[in-house]
């Protein structure tokens, strides 16, 4: 029992320390095509080659040796706005990092509005035909895609939670080493694989999280009160919302029990991620539940994703009359709901049907107060305060909220001091 245990805290430290890995997104044959671009030439020619740009066109002069950052998007789409921003921040951090972004045909007018709204920085190329996106390998708004100095393709298409490391990765090469990477690949292909079979077997089993229960002293309330938390988000409303008395920290009520298929999470010492959903709105499911998918897994050690399948608002009077639409917002709220209509899906995250626990309205929110905003995600510290809340669409802002209650948080730092000490010891 003590080996197995010391093999399992193992496992975790090492989960700990691959973090910050990259992570690919795609499947079956059309993740085998991007794989095969890596370490390949990247088709920097053909991008430079569009014929209308928002911004300087780059030349092959301007990008020679220098790591790049070649996104597609397109402005009506919303989700690729948060890309759009990152792109930015990174172009603004790694001063030599040339950034593209490649825009859809459709909405090429609005883009030049929102790249002067947004002050973007880097050229953007209207996609006209469609061909970058062929040669690229696109399949959905936003693709992200990383090239180092020696002009190879690093990553094809990965999450947006790794396209600082993977950038920071090729800065910080220089062009030689960039371009005897492939002597290296053998041995990443090791580590990827062993990487692999640990987590298929993590995965396959019981969570480390729920297997490793260390006792810790949990913080006293003066160290959560001098913890330097991230900053809330402005408030429009914030003087009416002091009238009614409801300024100051707020607690969230996490569920205890009533977890899908029987999985309660461990969330003693950790940090917890909410996220509400409901299948009137299928963004919830199609696009928020694979971003918080990837969260527990990238963040495996410290962060339990919650998913609450929340009550949605009345039905509005012109959903009434609409006799297939409206039974979709009165499902019940139970296991048989998720089992319906998430069921099929093989996640990481912990999922729950609850009425009672939801996050509040967001700021300037004009819903009702018993009406979750479905599609925002709150960030709960490990004493049950919620310590940022904003729609998924703003996850990049939430995750360096994430990273900050991550390193500030008295009581996952408790529980990591007693689990080091554990492993120390030798289980």
């Amino acid at each position: 029992m003590i080996r197995t245990c010391t093999l399992l805290i193992a496992a975790m430290t090492t989960l700990s320390t691959t973090a910050q890995t990259v992570i690919n997104e795609g499947t079956g044959t059309r993740r085998a095509a991007l794989d095969k671009m890596v370490y390949q030439p990247a088709p920097t020619t053909m991008i430079l080659q569009g014929d209308e740009w928002i911004g300087a066109a780059p030349t092959l002069g301007d990008i020679s040796g220098k790591p790049m950052l070649v996104f597609t998007w397109a402005e009506w789409y919303r989700p690729s706005h948060a890309v759009a921003m990152l792109a930015n921040r990174l172009g603004d951090e790694f001063p030599d990092l040339v950034v593209i972004g490649v825009h859809d045909d459709e909405g090429w007018e609005e883009a030049q509005t929102f790249a002067e709204r947004r002050r973007l920085s880097f050229p953007i190329v209207r996609d006209a035909d469609g061909s970058i996106r062929s040669e690229l390998k696109v399949d959905q708004d936003p693709d992200v895609y990383v090239f180092d100095r020696a002009g190879q393709v690093r990553y094809a298409d990965i999450t947006t939670e790794s396209v600082r490391t993977a950038v920071a990765e090729v800065a910080g090469e220089d062009s030689d080493a960039a371009a005897n990477i492939e002597s290296a690949r053998a041995q990443r292909q090791a580590d990827a694989e062993r990487e692999r079979r640990l987590s298929r077997g993590i995965n396959e089993g019981v969570g480390l999280e729920s297997v490793l229960n260390v006792p810790f002293v949990a913080p006293s309330a003066e160290e959560y009160a001098a913890a330097e938390w991230p900053e809330r988000a402005e408030d429009p409303n914030e003087r009416r919302r002091s009238r009614r008395g409801e300024d100051g920290p707020v607690a969230i009520q996490i569920p205890a029990d009533g977890y899908f298929q029987g999985r309660v999470p461990n969330v003693n010492g950790r940090v917890v991620v909410m996220h509400v959903w409901h299948p009137a709105e299928r963004y919830t499911i199609e696009d928020v539940m694979p971003l918080m998918d990837r969260v527990q897994q990238q963040y495996s050690r410290d962060v339990v994703v919650v998913g609450v399948l929340g009550r949605h608002a009345a039905v509005s009077e012109r959903r009434r009359g609409n006799e297939e639409l409206a039974p979709i917002f009165r499902v019940p709220i139970n296991n048989d709901t998720i089992e319906q209509y998430v069921g099929s899906r093989r996640l990481s995250q912990y999922l729950v049907a609850s009425e009672g626990a939801t996050l509040p309205p967001l700021p300037g929110s004009r819903r009702r107060d018993d009406n979750p905003t479905f599609g925002s995600i709150g960030i709960i510290s490990t004493d049950g305060i919620l310590r940022r809340h904003e729609q998924h669409t703003e996850w990049e802002e939430l995750r360096r909220a994430l990273d900050t209650v991550l390193r500030v948080d008295p009581g996952v730092k408790a529980r990591r001091a007693a689990e080091d000490a554990f492993i120390r010891a030798g289980g």
